[in-house]
């Protein structure tokens, strides 16, 4: 029923001769993105970018929904919208938090591997790369682990399984400190940001 009402609120955005506007385009990937449909909203945009020109909403949209994928190539194409669309817009506040969030998450990331650097620290580092999949694959390990503990006859309730989470809970502890080390370090670069176009002003 929902997908049923977003399709036909979404086929109603068209000016009176038939033709999409920018306003159009970023409507309906707003609806897409809403309901999870990123590929869609990155083709939408597309389109709308292709058939209209630039626009900094259908950048900042094709941004998230490349972010919202969250890989590495994905952030690329992300950070390359938000720059394309902040070279011509660049007070756009849209276009200015998405891009800052995006550089947090790789600052954050970045922080992270830095704490955990040495050899034996490889598979928490594949973690923080990989965290929705390593908690889904530690899921699996630890109901894995406490089915085979008990049908051997070891044991006749297993709780042992749940010692696969302390590896991810130490990950997400890295990432957590990583996160407050990574905040800074943006600020830090949105400040210099500021000081740099401020003494730019000042020239001029």
């Amino acid at each position: 029923m929902t997908s049923g009402f977003v399709w036909l609120k979404v086929t109603v955005l068209i000016d009176g001769d038939g033709n999409m506007t920018h306003d159009d385009y970023a409507v309906r990937c707003e609806e897409l993105f809403a309901v999870g449909g990123f590929a869609k909203v990155r083709s939408m945009a597309e389109s709308g970018l292709s058939e209209l020109g630039p626009d900094p909403a259908l950048h900042r949209w094709l941004g998230l929904a490349h972010a919202a994928e969250d890989e590495d190539d994905h952030d690329a194409e992300a950070e390359a919208a938000y720059t394309a669309g902040l070279a011509r817009w660049p007070d756009d506040l849209g276009l200015l938090v998405s891009y800052l969030e995006l550089c947090l998450r790789a600052a954050e990331v970045a922080a992270a591997l830095e704490l955990l650097t040495g050899p034996w620290r490889a598979p928490l580092r594949l973690m923080v790369r990989h965290r929705v999949a390593s908690y889904v694959v530690t899921f699996v390990l630890v109901l894995a682990t406490n089915k085979a503990l008990v049908l051997s006859g070891a044991l006749s309730y297993s709780v042992w399984g749940w010692l696969w989470y302390i590896p991810l809970l130490l990950a997400d502890a890295k990432l957590r400190q990583a996160r407050r080390q990574a905040r800074q370090r943006v600020i830090a670069a949105v400040e210099a940001r500021h000081a740099e176009t401020s003494t730019s002003s000042a020239a001029a």
